[in-house]
């Protein structure tokens, strides 16, 4: 009997690290705009926080998410949990 062992993404909740550039201009200098809690849907972690950026050469601001989150409602690790369901019937 074959063992299959699935890796599921690491979900974090919180950022450790700043951003490496500006997603609009690929600056290097940011401010810290601001911090919400986001609430996602997943089977370990409820919210996580999320923050804000603006960047110091084009003025735009754009959010940083943690590790294993986005801006959809479930965590990449429940997307992931959810197809394997799928395929697995």
């Amino acid at each position: 009997m074959s063992i299959i062992v699935l890796k599921l993404p690491e979900v974090k909740p919180s950022t450790e690290t700043r951003p490496k550039g500006c997603p609009h201009c690929h600056g290097e200098t940011f401010q810290r705009w601001g911090k919400v809690s986001k609430p996602v849907k997943d089977n370990r972690i409820d919210t996580v926080g999320v923050y804000r950026y603006r960047c110091n050469h084009c003025r735009r601001t754009f959010r940083y998410y943690p590790e294993g989150v986005d801006r959809a409602d479930q965590t990449q690790r429940m997307r992931k949990l959810a197809a394997i369901c799928w395929v697995l019937g």
